[in-house]
């Protein structure tokens, strides 16, 4: 199976799937030299990557960003508040950031709030 064809398959063509599932293809499956069957679960595997992802990060980034999925309104200080106050450092998001794991808005919004 092709990439591009596997791509589209596995994504449904979803976009935020199409921009992070390749990232997690190997070299030689990207060149096609390696096939791509059974690379992830389609059904979770824009999930999938995610969990990875967070499984990568130290503990006190987790916790801040759970808190964070909790904020509804998007509220930094809020955050950073309540991370506090479960003992967390706030400034532990600065290690998903420095690994480009958030993305340009976040990173842009978080920075015009400090």
């Amino acid at each position: 199976m092709e990439v591009l064809d596997w791509l589209l398959t596995t994504t449904n063509g979803n976009p935020l799937a199409l921009i992070e599932l390749p990232a997690s293809l190997t070299p030689r499956q990207l060149a096609g030299r390696e096939p791509l069957d059974g690379a992830l679960a389609s059904p979770t595997s824009v999930e999938q990557v995610y969990l990875e992802r967070l499984e990568r990060l130290p503990s006190q980034a987790r916790g801040v960003l759970l808190v964070a999925a909790c904020e509804e309104a998007g509220e930094r200080a809020t955050v950073a508040r309540a991370a506090a106050e479960l003992g967390l450092d706030p400034g532990a998001l600065s290690v998903p950031r420095r690994r480009a794991w958030l993305g340009s808005d976040v990173i842009a919004s978080s920075s015009a709030t400090r």
